[in-house]
């Protein structure tokens, strides 16, 4: 890495442009990668992508159960300025 001659510019702008995902290797190892970020879905497109999702029906006691489990195993989030 350290005599590699890099254009890092143009490296972002190609892997944005082409949505193209670079990975950087030193020898046989992947040692990084290099990808576009994906766009946000605007909040008024929400209601749209939800009715296209199958009602739970009978499984919503199950699924809401299956929820509340995961979030008591998840630990607090924490404040990163405390």
């Amino acid at each position: 890495m350290a005599d590699a001659n890099i254009d890092w510019r143009a490296l972002v702008e190609h892997v944005v442009r082409e949505s193209v995902v670079v990975e950087i290797q030193e020898g046989e190892k992947t040692i990084a990668r290099l990808s576009p970020v994906k766009g946000k879905l605007p909040l008024a497109s929400l209601n749209c992508a939800l009715s296209s999702v199958p009602p739970l029906g009978d499984d919503v006691e199950s699924f809401a159960s299956d929820l509340e489990s995961c979030s008591h195993s998840l630990p607090a989030e924490q404040n990163p300025w405390d």
